[in-house]
């Protein structure tokens, strides 16, 4: 199955194409938190160097949500693994906190702890020079049972990735509606401000975007980090970041910094291919490269072994 791009709308159950730059308040399939001027649809430059579609949340009265949005109810199946993903940044110095969180119409537990709750991530006080950074949450099949940590992760555009508070898990099979939040909380009066852009919520199926093909375009990396990912199977891979080639398992990502441009792997099969980060198109033949898992020569792909025409592999 082919991999989607961060800019396409393939396997995402949001739609955030309805948003209206220049408007403010809800937006199509999008209630807001705060009031009306607390929210708006701004144009500026993305994660990945765009103008686009930017949702504002910017705090102008003195209760505690200012800002964000809450999804509709999108129906799932909680025998399946869901991600939760946003790109956040902040714009202001205020101790203003980010939350990305989601509710359901039946009970979700922390998946290490085992209680109560609905909320993934307390992104408070990064840095303000982090700059966009991109949020991944999970919500996991009860039958995964108890985790022994937390998948989620903050990936920072310094190359950094910090583990969020806490992934969720289903606590029955009975069908169920969830919804996608992102939340601006607390800050100064007229200063707390926070961006937020191409909000997903889909099911792991293998044709969801690698977090990795994100990463790699819109980070700088200084040193290297590995950190746990679920396949759709719910078996744990390692995304790993250095500048020399690593021991990998098949479905483990690498992030290479080590030259002018990051560059992103993926070993399947035994074999090592270049997906192309996000934006890029690879210039070899089927726009797919294959690395010798015996030695770094890159040679063109052979036969059927992936394609990466518009994006997908």
């Amino acid at each position: 199955m082919g991999k989607s791009t961060w800019k396409d709308e393939l396997n995402n159950l949001l739609d955030y194409s309805t948003w209206v730059i220049g408007t403010s308040g809800d937006q199509p399939g999008f209630g807001r938190y705060g009031t009306i001027p607390e929210n708006n649809i701004v144009s500026a430059p993305g994660p990945f160097g765009e103008d686009e579609a930017i949702w504002e949340a910017i705090k102008l009265e003195s209760d505690g949500s200012s800002g964000g949005w809450e999804s509709n109810w999108k129906n799932v199946d909680p025998t399946k693994i869901y991600r939760l993903t946003t790109f956040c940044r902040r714009e202001s110095a205020a101790n203003s906190t980010a939350y990305l969180s989601t509710y359901s119409s039946e009970t979700l537990v922390d998946s290490v702890v085992g209680n109560s709750v609905n909320y993934l991530l307390q992104g408070k006080k990064w840095p303000l020079d982090d700059g966009w950074q991109l949020i991944v949450g999970y919500i996991i099949p009860n039958a995964m049972g108890v985790q022994p940590s937390v998948v989620g992760r903050r990936y920072s555009s310094k190359g950094v990735p910090v583990a969020i508070n806490r992934d969720t898990a289903f606590t029955n099979t009975v069908a169920q509606d969830i919804k996608h939040r992102f939340i601006n909380v607390g800050g100064t009066i007229s200063s707390g401000k926070q961006w937020a852009c191409r909000p997903r919520l889909e099911i792991m199926n293998g044709s969801e975007p690698p977090v990795a093909t994100a990463w790699a375009a819109m980070a700088t990396f200084s040193a290297d980090s590995s950190t746990d990912l679920f396949t759709p199977g719910g078996t744990r891979v390692r995304l790993r970041v250095s500048e020399t080639e690593p021991l990998m398992n098949d479905g483990d990502y690498w992030i290479d910094y080590s030259g002018d441009k990051n560059r992103v792997f993926l070993k399947e099969g035994g074999t090592i291919t270049e997906l192309p980060i996000e934006g890029e198109v690879l210039p070899s033949v089927g726009n797919s490269v294959i690395r010798s898992v015996m030695s770094s020569v890159m040679v063109p792909a052979i036969g059927n072994i992936g394609d990466h025409t518009n994006g997908h592999r």
